[in-house]
């Protein structure tokens, strides 16, 4: 999703029922003709700040992680990684990697069909997220493809400050530090 579609989004999403909720009361209190405007006008003004000030806090957040990118700013997040372990091996160091992660907690495994799901708590920046492996066989009996997602738990969710793509790199970073401690 585009920057702009995000905020027009975030626009949408908050000053419609901002607006909705002022022009039933302005219309209790200062008739039906009087209600609707200003109704309007409220919602126009709360949903344009609330994608300013939201969008800003977003980019700020996502910047300051050290995160650069149009991807960046995405609130689903993916990235693969290929380690020299065999599945084995390979889903064991998944499973260890969620103690890289504040809050995490495992959901369900499949070791025969290399899937690891898991959760993070909530924390200022989400309302919790979803945490996805999917281990995949590579052509070496040694190795194996490691896809990780992170996205919020929430499907409403516009704006995450970056934390599901922290999630992601804290992973991967727990995972290539595992393979260098292996190899070394």
């Amino acid at each position: 999703m585009t920057h702009f579609r995000r905020l027009g989004k975030i626009f949408l999403f908050t000053g419609i029922p901002f607006g909705l909720v002022a022009a039933l009361l302005a219309t209790v209190w200062q008739g039906p003709g009087f209600g609707l405007w200003t109704g309007l006008a409220m919602g126009v003004i709360f949903g344009g700040f609330m994608a300013a000030i939201l969008g800003f806090l977003h980019v700020r957040s996502v910047q300051q992680k050290g995160f650069s990118g149009a991807s960046a700013y995405h609130v689903k997040q993916s990235k693969e990684l290929v380690l020299p372990f065999s599945h084995e091996k390979a889903f064991s160091a998944c499973l260890n990697s969620l103690k890289s992660l504040e809050k995490a907690s495992l959901s369900h495994q499949d070791p025969s069909r290399g899937i690891i799901r898991a959760r993070t708590g909530v924390t200022w920046d989400t309302w919790g997220d979803a945490i996805t492996f999917q281990l995949t066989a590579t052509d070496s009996p040694n190795q194996t493809r490691i896809r990780v997602t992170s996205e919020p738990i929430s499907s409403t969710t516009l704006v995450d400050y970056g934390k599901n793509l922290d999630n992601v790199h804290r992973i991967l970073a727990f995972l290539e530090e595992k393979q260098r401690t292996d190899q070394g």
